[in-house]
């Protein structure tokens, strides 16, 4: 492997037959060490503009990490500035998430998602995650003080891409979430925890509202008189309408059986809940949750 070390002839560099059509990447770039590598990008873009060669040029890659490097980008003909940011998904996350997660397969789908929508970009933060204990995945705040401590974060750190506390669009920056935390700004981390909770409950509560609705349906008395309902909408008079709000509600008018009530009612409040945008504390009794959930109950 060459090692080249500034200042070096750009020219020279053109001209030489064994160094051309070459990717050149460059490792271990300091802040002390970068004007010089600076100068010779820039001398270099400069010869290969002004030299006729029929060699294909060598390309440098220069790595660059952290907030000394803020004011680093360069603007040449042959220079290309490019941020790695807003590379990493939160799906990639979660697929990732997903195959680590050590969990019964009934809360694997959530403790990823949970992994994933508070790490969103972060892998070592979503390693720490996945490490840890499912009830310290579901209130992840303690991992989230250690993590910050160990990246020496405090209330005074930045929200930078280049100090690695926010990514993504610069219209749409997204917090790391151990500053978040460190920085008490609970709102968004409450809410990143709640659309994790909400991904995958909401559609398990959809599963068995339309298990009881197969179930007892044919028991249902339809058409459904709403009028007493705000607004006075229109009579149900199909299943595909019937919600659980309409069981536990209008159990009367539905002539909805008792043990189809009494699926409903748990569901219908898990599921009014989620609709407040607030994250559910899972830590304690998750394993009544998911067993209402699973249709177990």
């Amino acid at each position: 492997m060459a090692r080249l070390t500034p200042p070096v002839p750009a020219r020279h560099l053109l001209t030489r037959p064994d160094f051309g059509g070459r990717i050149v990447w460059v490792k271990g770039v300091e802040p002390s060490s970068w004007p010089a590598w600076r100068n010779l990008l820039v001398r270099y873009s400069d010869a290969r503009r002004n030299l006729n060669n029929a060699q294909p040029p060598s390309v440098f890659v220069v790595p660059l990490c952290g907030p000394a490097f803020e004011q680093a980008k360069l603007t040449d003909v042959w220079i290309r500035y490019h941020e790695f940011r807003d590379v990493v998904h939160r799906d990639d996350l979660l697929a990732y998430a997903l195959q680590r997660v050590n969990s019964p397969p009934e809360y694997r789908l959530l403790l990823a998602s949970t992994v994933a929508h508070v790490s969103q970009w972060d892998l070592q933060l979503a390693e720490r995650l996945i490490g840890a204990k499912p009830e310290h995945i579901l209130d992840p705040r303690g991992v989230l003080e250690s993590d910050a401590a160990t990246r020496g974060w405090s209330e005074r750190t930045q929200e930078t891409w280049e100090s690695g506390t926010v990514d993504g669009q610069p219209s749409r920056p997204r917090v790391h979430a151990s500053l978040l935390h460190v920085k008490r700004k609970a709102a968004e981390l409450n809410r990143r925890l709640w659309a994790a909770q909400v991904s995958v409950l909401l559609p398990m509560v959809g599963d068995r509202q339309a298990e009881i609705v197969q179930e007892f349906g044919p028991e249902f008395l339809l058409p459904l008189d709403l009028s007493k309902d705000n607004g006075n909408p229109a009579p149900i008079s199909s299943l595909e309408r019937v919600e659980l709000r309409h069981v536990v509600n209008y159990r009367v008018e539905l002539r909805a059986p008792s043990a189809a009530v009494q699926r409903a009612r748990p569901l219908h409040k898990l599921r009014n809940e989620l609709a407040h945008y607030k994250p559910l504390d899972l830590t304690t009794d998750r394993g009544e949750r998911f067993k209402l959930l699973s249709g177990r109950s």
